[in-house]
């Protein structure tokens, strides 16, 4: 520290030192009075380091005289950040409950009728150019033969997709699809008398039955309230992904015998 002390005085161009004693033929020396000698090394004391912008630390030596009092008043810009507060609760409920906004819907229906008999509104995959096959038919007038519908005529195939329109403009949230499919489902039946409706799948029931809480609640249960009345079973393709679920699908129709009457 004393070496360094007297680097900034040589650099300044103060002597900080002189003799005791004065040598024979020697020039005189002139010696500082005490509060200025002191005023000077405190001065050169007062060297900083200030850290720059790549992490190297530079020696800078302070000019600001030792009587003058620094200000002790934060700077503008602290390298420091205060620590934030912590959120509040509701503010936290805010944050999750957009986090957990559920993205639209996105699916497709396909309307089957048996004109004079029944309906069927089946959830088909959203892709794929013949979402029902010959044998997904089939399977489904041997079901409804099964519980006593008389099917004479051909079925009529009808696809519904949602959302209907990609514009941003076009509403495509949960109540705007409800909506849609139960406008597709009522236009459909003013086509042709029907006695019941088969849903199949879970999206079929989540947007054509008001009282949908979950699918395997709903799923097996005639809602009568409706006219025509409704049921709700598998979706066929998991029938056919899974055939151990037709057992489950022939338990799940038998309610549909009482609407032939």
């Amino acid at each position: 520290m004393q070496a360094r002390r007297h680097q900034y005085l040589n650099a300044m161009g103060i002597q900080a030192w002189y003799l005791r004693e004065s040598l024979p033929g020697a020039k005189p020396v002139v010696e500082l009075e005490p509060a200025i000698a002191s005023a000077l090394a405190d001065q050169s004391s007062q060297a900083e380091s200030v850290p720059l912008d790549n992490g190297v630390c530079r020696e800078e030596i302070s000019t600001t005289p030792a009587a003058v009092v620094a200000d002790n008043k934060p700077p503008a810009h602290s390298e420091n950040p205060q620590p934030q507060a912590p959120l509040k609760p509701e503010e936290t409920e805010q944050v999750t409950s957009a986090a957990a906004i559920e993205p639209n819907p996105e699916f497709r229906l396909a309307s089957v009728i048996f004109p004079g008999s029944c309906m069927v509104v089946a959830q088909v995959p959203i892709q794929g150019a013949d979402p029902l096959t010959p044998q997904h038919l089939t399977f489904l007038k041997n079901g409804l033969l099964a519980v006593g519908a008389n099917l004479i005529d051909e079925p009529v195939v009808t696809f519904f997709n949602w959302p209907m329109l990609r514009s941003p403009g076009f509403d495509q949230g949960q109540s705007a699809a409800q909506q849609a499919s139960q406008a597709f489902l009522s236009g459909q039946k003013s086509k042709h008398a029907v006695s019941f409706v088969l849903l199949m799948g879970e999206n079929a029931g989540r947007y054509l039955l008001s009282d949908f809480v979950s699918f395997s609640d709903s799923r097996g249960r005639l809602v009568s309230e409706t006219e025509p009345p409704r049921l709700l079973s598998h979706a066929i393709d998991d029938l056919f992904a899974e055939p151990a679920l037709k057992a489950a699908f022939w338990r799940d129709i038998q309610p549909l015998r009482r609407c032939q009457d």
